[in-house]
């Protein structure tokens, strides 16, 4: 609301929307969040714009893909701008094929913490399989948390295909106009709701 707009927030994690409505209030914003799943969840009326940012690559089943841009053109008024962010695989397996390993190490309160994950890319598929380990050191105690996912990432054919019969004026760039690379691995897609 702070510059106009009226958001509506959406995720699964009741905790994280717990966060994100804490923050909002805190900073005198007042907004609505939802708890729920994107590819089911029917709205009372459509949107002018739709933002989705590093949650896509997370729906690795066609079905998936399909049902959240799906809802993607349903929560959108004609006209209406879709704004998302995917990982590019061709840039990505370039990326994972010389460097799989990540490790990154950053102090916090009383200790630090250390971050190691493992990429490798699955060309059948087009997916990440991604094995991340969590260090957490203090002076007296050590705790580790592993997890093992998948991401299945997109390409820039593939995103146009898949807008084409609801989404017109469709742009991909590889960042939302940040300068630097801090974004080189991503598409990022800008598109308008066909208008009847």
């Amino acid at each position: 609301m702070a510059r106009g707009y009226h958001v509506c927030g959406l995720d699964r994690s009741p905790e994280l929307v717990d966060i994100a409505r804490n923050r909002a209030a805190s900073q005198g914003h007042p907004s609505r969040f939802l708890v729920g799943d994107l590819t089911k969840l029917a709205l009372p009326e459509t949107r002018d714009a739709v933002l989705c940012r590093g949650v896509l690559n997370d729906f690795v089943e066609e079905a998936d893909r399909h049902a959240a841009l799906a809802q993607f053109a349903r929560w959108l008024r004609p006209g209406g701008t879709l704004i998302f962010d995917v990982r590019d695989w061709a840039v990505s397996v370039a990326r994972y094929v010389d460097a799989p390993v990540h490790e990154r190490c950053v102090p916090v309160e009383g200790g630090t913490l250390m971050f190691q994950s493992t990429t490798r890319p699955s060309h059948g598929d087009q997916r990440l399989n991604i094995t991340e380990r969590f260090v957490l050191k203090r002076v007296d105690t050590e705790v580790v948390v592993e997890n093992e996912f998948a991401m299945r990432c997109w390409s820039r054919e593939e995103v146009q295909a898949r807008l084409a019969d609801a989404f017109q004026d469709v742009k991909v760039s590889a960042s939302y106009g940040e300068g630097g690379d801090s974004w080189t691995d991503r598409l990022v897609v800008v598109a308008s709701r066909r208008r009847a």
